[in-house]
């Protein structure tokens, strides 16, 4: 847990959601604003493919260009199959890689599919308020209207 200068526990959020603050915590946060952020889960994904590439060419003997290849076919699951790690650590990458590639693609693609479903027709937090606020005396008249008519008041259009 971080101590604060004074001592005290440092703390991530405000009042009952305060959690205290630890390197899983912050750690969970930034995971958290990256999968939210699609340029940096694209970032993210571009960096893992880079990394990937440049370790399985060192380990593997083979050319840059071939690494990157081998990494975007592998974590977009494609798989031709042309190259492939020989070595015991290179498969072992391969196995992340493709981890990170199931994970990543999915991150971006549901970034991109949730910009695409929002339409401007959603309402705003404000207008939501304001539908609820017009629902509620809409009901409130509809049932003094109906207490009018069992209580034998005639036609509500009338009374006043």
């Amino acid at each position: 847990m971080d101590v604060s200068s004074t001592g005290a526990p440092t703390v991530v959020g405000a009042g009952a959601h305060a959690v205290p603050s630890s390197w899983a915590t912050r750690a969970g946060v930034t995971m958290l604003h990256i999968a939210n952020h699609t340029p940096s889960a694209v970032t993210v994904y571009l960096a893992a493919v880079l990394a990937a590439a440049a370790a399985v060419s060192a380990l593997e003997d083979w050319a840059f260009g071939d690494a990157v290849w081998w990494a975007f076919v592998t974590t977009t699951t494609t798989g031709y199959g042309d190259l492939s790690p020989a070595t015991g650590a290179g498969r072992v990458i391969a196995v992340v890689t493709m981890f990170v590639g199931i994970v990543g693609i999915g991150v971006i693609v549901g970034r991109i599919a949730a910009v695409v479903i929002r339409t401007r027709d959603d309402f705003t937090h404000e207008e939501q308020v304001e539908i609820a606020h017009e629902s509620d005396e809409q009901l409130r008249l509809l049932r003094e209207i109906q207490a009018r008519l069992e209580a034998g008041g005639g036609s509500p259009d009338r009374a006043s």
